[in-house]
């Protein structure tokens, strides 16, 4: 029996508090990686939330804002906006990006 390959979405997190200056992209990659998330980008937002963006598996990447929160940054996050969509490509990597588009 094959496995039915899950359709791709796309999840879009803003984290609002003190996310800035707390090593939180690098975490964030690093359980991005650790999961096998290979699609997306987090970035630092001029008015200082921080920006995920990721594409995969709806389960793999409720796993990822899962363990984002259960973290050591999960005590600097205030609140979390999530945006779920239809995945649109366009992601070589997952990866940290400086400056906001």
């Amino acid at each position: 029996m094959t496995a039915v390959p899950q359709a791709s979405v796309r999840l879009t997190a803003r984290f609002e508090g003190h996310v800035q200056g707390v090593g939180f992209r690098y975490t964030a990659i690093e359980i991005a990686e650790r999961l096998g998330v290979t699609a997306g980008h987090v970035m630092n937002l001029m008015n200082g939330d921080v920006e995920l963006v990721a594409e995969g598996p709806e389960a793999l990447l409720r796993d990822l804002l899962a363990q984002i929160l259960r973290s050591h940054l999960g005590r600097f996050i205030i609140r979390t906006d999530q945006q779920w969509s239809p995945a649109r490509g366009g992601f070589a990597s997952f990866d940290m990006r400086f400056t906001e588009r």
